[in-house]
């Protein structure tokens, strides 16, 4: 017996047998301890098979172009531009109504068309006086200092109405603070309400808890400055906006025709008289 570095005591198969005969047990075979070449103990390494390795890159390239042939024919399926082409150029105008109109026999259908190619040329042409769109401003020009810069951002509004349809409304303008300001004002002067007054004539008792009818009538800005749409800053474009919209309102003169001239204007058809500048004549002696 040969004792370890640790301590145990190691024997080797013969030195086992011994002691095993004394006790009286089988002995070990000295062969059982070597495994077979292919079990666990001793495994066989089995180099990987080259067809496999072939076979392999031959699915993936067949894969690749069956996918390939299939995105082909589905960019190839249907009619090309010259078939769609050639169709509308067929026959009457019996089949370009029936092309147009849409499925329930109106002509929603060629109306919707007109309309998308409307706004695919409205945002194709460039910005000009007359396509520049108009927007409305919550708040009353008078509210809007001169010199003052004032941030407007777009308002909430309702995008659909009871029914679940659609409510194509103008889009509005407004600023923050000053409807914080428009608020305060109207809940002061709901304050100062008197009392329910029986002898006034129409009156409610909960009349000074409805909602206020009357608000900021609001001004339109838009549709005619060229500078603002040169101008790529919002706030200045939006100050620039607000300055032609109160000068506008303002410089617009309505002229209706009348079936008879006022005096300024038969004055302009009458001539000024000639005055005679001719010397006096000289009497002759």
């Amino acid at each position: 017996m040969a004792p370890k570095a640790g301590g145990d005591i190691a024997q080797s198969v013969e030195e086992s047998n011994v002691l095993r005969a004394k006790l009286g047990i089988k002995p070990l075979d000295p062969n059982a301890a070597k495994g077979k070449a292919g079990t666990d103990r001793e495994p066989v390494h089995a180099p990987a098979d080259a067809k496999k390795e072939v076979s392999d890159a031959d699915k993936k390239k067949k894969v690749a172009a069956a996918k390939s042939r299939k995105d082909h024919e589905e960019l190839t399926t249907g009619q090309g531009l010259g078939d769609i082409l050639a169709s509308e150029e067929k026959g009457g105008a019996s089949d370009w109504i029936a092309r147009t109109r849409g499925t329930d026999g109106s002509m929603k259908g060629a109306g919707e068309k007109v309309k998308a190619q409307e706004t695919k040329k409205r945002k194709e042409a460039p910005a000009t006086a007359d396509n520049v769109p108009k927007i409305k401003v919550s708040h009353d020009a008078s509210d809007l200092k001169d010199g003052e810069t004032v941030i407007m951002t777009l308002s909430d509004q309702r995008l659909l109405d009871k029914d679940g349809n659609l409510i194509e409304g103008q889009d509005e303008l407004s600023n923050v603070n000053m409807l914080d300001s428009e608020r305060h004002k109207q809940n002061e002067a709901v304050r100062k309400q008197l009392a329910y007054d029986p002898t006034k004539q129409g009156a409610d008792i909960l009349d000074k808890y409805d909602d206020p009818k009357t608000g900021p009538s609001g001004f339109m800005i838009g549709g005619m400055a060229t500078g603002v749409i040169e101008e790529r800053d919002p706030e200045k474009r939006l100050a620039i906006l607000t300055e032609m919209s109160v000068k506008q309102s303002a410089d617009i003169k309505l002229n209706f025709q009348t079936d008879y001239f006022t005096s300024e204007e038969m004055a302009k058809f009458n001539k000024p008289a000639k005055t005679s500048s001719a010397k006096p004549k000289k009497k002759r002696k």
